[in-house]
């Protein structure tokens, strides 16, 4: 089984499901999350993974709960963080980030930021696309 590219963690469903499916369509292997413990989990029990979408505000561990458990984890410390809020307007980031992007998410300018860490996908569209 290949290393996970994306780790999605948010507490919506609908999100999560889009993403997770139009990832996928994209090329990258996803994974997903409701919250940051199940996130936190997730990444102690399984593979690599080469970056995290994370919701800030979600129910039982919320975005900058997990950012400051993913710091002190030296396995998980190294792995880029990017943010997704509605609102980003916040003082206090225990750490930095990868990159911040406002809900509702641009789905072009998450890709773009997403290429960043993840090697160059070719779609399911595009593979199927060149089949006999």
């Amino acid at each position: 089984m290949r290393a996970t590219d994306v780790l999605i963690v948010d507490d919506d469903a609908e999100l999560r499901e889009f993403l997770v499916t139009s990832l996928t369509l994209e090329g990258y292997q996803v994974s997903a999350a409701a919250n940051g413990a199940d996130a936190l989990a997730h990444l102690r029990g399984s593979g690599p993974v080469a970056v995290i979408l994370l919701d800030l505000s979600m129910p039982v561990m919320d975005g900058w709960t997990f950012c400051r458990e993913q710091q002190s984890d030296r396995r998980l410390a190294h792995i880029p963080v990017i943010l997704s809020s509605a609102s980003l307007d916040t003082p206090d980031r225990p750490r930095p980030i990868a990159a911040a992007l406002e809900k509702p998410i641009d789905f072009r300018e998450l890709l773009s930021v997403i290429r960043t860490y993840c090697p160059e996908r070719k779609s399911r569209a595009a593979r199927s696309s060149r089949r006999p």
